[in-house]
């Protein structure tokens, strides 16, 4: 009984594949209709918008696949080198939040301890940058 059923959808699934862009737009303007019947727009206006909407989201879609990226979401895998040397992948949120963090630290806070961050480079800066505000040298 149940192989004659689905055969019987695929059948109809095959019979209605075609058609599937009149298939839309009807269904579009039974829904304009629909919501022009309970709001303050016309049907034309409705129409146009949710054409739009779907224009857009067709347009987005594939420059996402162009630009291979066609899963949405966040980080849920990152690869470390622990101490001894070995690659550890960490999959728990905790686990990766801390793993960036520990990286960002390092990656940005490497110039701390070089000349740039002296304190007589950064009173050299202020002093520069008072003495020449707006682009001009202003002499006290």
């Amino acid at each position: 009984m149940t192989d004659e059923h689905l055969a019987e959808a695929y059948k109809h699934y095959y019979s209605i594949k075609g058609s599937h862009k009149e298939l839309r737009k009807t269904h579009q303007e039974k829904l304009a209709e629909a919501l022009a019947s309970i709001g303050n727009l016309t049907k034309e206006k409705i129409l146009k918008n949710i054409r739009e909407r779907e224009q857009q989201r067709s347009t987005s879609r594939k420059i996402r696949a162009l630009r291979g990226k066609i899963s949405t979401g966040s980080t849920s895998l990152v690869t470390i080198t622990d101490d001894q040397g070995n690659k550890v992948d960490l999959t728990n949120k905790e686990d990766i939040e801390r793993a960036i963090i520990t990286n960002n630290e390092h990656k940005y806070k490497q110039s701390f301890h070089t000349l740039a961050a002296t304190h007589q480079v950064i009173l050299l800066i202020h002093m520069l940058g008072t003495l020449f505000r707006n682009g001009r040298c202003h002499n006290r």
